[in-house]
């Protein structure tokens, strides 16, 4: 039965390739007004700001797909170590802690701190969808209005989800969006990675789970998105497109194959994840440049491929990665505890190019927060025998994606 499932998820995963191999020759007659798509469900560090403008065809549905991947390399460093300074610099040093007393007691088990020579990030992002027009009124920041449904799917070594959102832009500004994911993961023991694992006893060891229970993830996420540009002149344009744009996101997530109260690992992670609620949300400031603008046929029922449009995006991003709601009470920090209410955050620079035939790449070097415990509960292997005491920063990854649009 589980096996059954996860090939219905390839299937679905395919879906879009196929879906856009049968509508691409639609592209080759299209008209010309101007629309800039938004890449909020691929991943991508940056995204576009919508600039609407209003449809010349009599019934604007609007089928549109994105293809993207990320890679990028973690960096390691002596995690949950308090550093001097508040900063943990890149380490790879490897320090056995597993000997009773070694800065922590001898009520739990020790663990080893660093030596995994950092790791490796790599996913392909998928959608594919259409946009109806709605609520659309005769005032500026409502006349281009929509409603879009989308199905996504996302692929990494370990792990496989797919999904839709439902998306309702209620102005110029806003969005509203709820959506899903359900997937599963697995292990590549050839490798040392997995997908997924459980909290196995009360020492702090995990293990290893493939195939045997889904991942279901619910959202809802408003969006706001400012461009400086777009409120003056034409005149002053050109030059002024400094944006802001903010994704909030109220996330609910459910391994079916562990309790509510137990551990798990999901991706790349701490195995600090539980069942429920959290706080997840993308924050991005910048400025981008205009190279060259060619609207021709982007506004079109499919998108135009023949498209010269070249921009230049330099961006500060901010990621809240997790802030436990349902867990927020467990272990507070402030109560002596491991630090149930910290807020884990991703920040760092971001360059993006947008170039012809809808062809983007993007740059990044992202930073992240972290709980430092003290210096005799730091190395328990069970993190919810650590004592949670101050912060520290450090550098987390660096990679790029690359995507096309279609």
């Amino acid at each position: 039965m589980i096996r059954k499932f996860y090939v219905f998820l390839l299937c679905v995963l395919l879906l879009p390739f196929f879906v856009f191999s049968q509508e691409n020759i639609a592209l080759t007659d299209t008209s010309t007004d101007s629309v800039a798509e938004n890449n909020a469900e691929s991943g991508s560090v940056v995204e576009n700001v919508n600039n609407l403008s209003e449809s010349k065809i009599p019934f604007p549905i609007r089928f549109r797909g994105s293809v993207s991947a990320v890679f990028s390399y973690l960096f390691d460093c002596q995690d949950g170590v308090n550093h001097p300074g508040h900063f943990a610099p890149i380490c790879y040093d490897k320090n056995d802690y597993r000997e009773a007393g070694k800065h922590h007691g001898e009520e739990g088990a020790g663990r080893i701190v660093g030596g995994n020579y950092g790791g490796v990030q790599m996913e392909l992002y998928n959608e594919y969808g259409f946009s109806v027009p709605v609520l659309n009124f005769d005032t500026p920041l409502t006349k281009d209005n929509f409603l879009q449904f989308k199905i996504l799917s996302q692929l990494s070594p370990v792990t496989l989800n797919v999904g839709g959102t439902m998306t309702l832009a209620a102005a110029a500004f806003l969005q509203f969006q709820f959506g899903f994911f359900i997937g599963g993961a697995w292990e590549v023991p050839a490798f040392n990675v997995t997908g997924t694992g459980i909290k196995a006893d009360n020492e702090g060891n995990f293990v290893a789970m493939s195939f045997d229970a889904p991942i279901l993830q619910l959202w809802f996420k408003p969006t706001f998105q400012f461009d400086l540009a777009y409120v003056l002149p034409p005149a002053y344009q050109k030059w002024t497109h400094f944006f802001i744009l903010a994704n909030p996101q109220f996330q609910y997530q459910h391994y079916f194959g562990v309790d509510y109260d137990q551990p798990y690992i999901y991706k790349a992670d701490y195995g600090m994840q539980f069942n429920g609620w959290k706080l997840t949300g993308d924050f991005t400031t910048g400025y981008r440049i205009f190279i060259r603008e060619d609207n021709s046929g982007t506004q079109d029922r499919f998108l135009k491929i023949t498209n010269y449009t070249t921009i230049l995006t330099f961006a500060f991003y901010l990621h809240i990665d997790h802030l436990n709601l349902s867990h927020y009470e467990d272990s507070k920090m402030e109560n002596g505890g491991w630090g149930s209410d910290f807020a884990s955050i991703n920040f760092g620079p971001a360059l993006r190019l947008d170039l012809p035939y809808h062809i983007w790449a993007q740059f990044f070097f992202l930073f992240r927060n972290d709980r430092a415990y003290t210096d005799d509960t730091f190395a328990y292997a069970d993190f919810r025998k650590r004592t949670y005491e101050d912060y520290y920063v450090f550098a987390k990854s660096v990679g790029f994606f690359i995507g096309w649009d279609f």
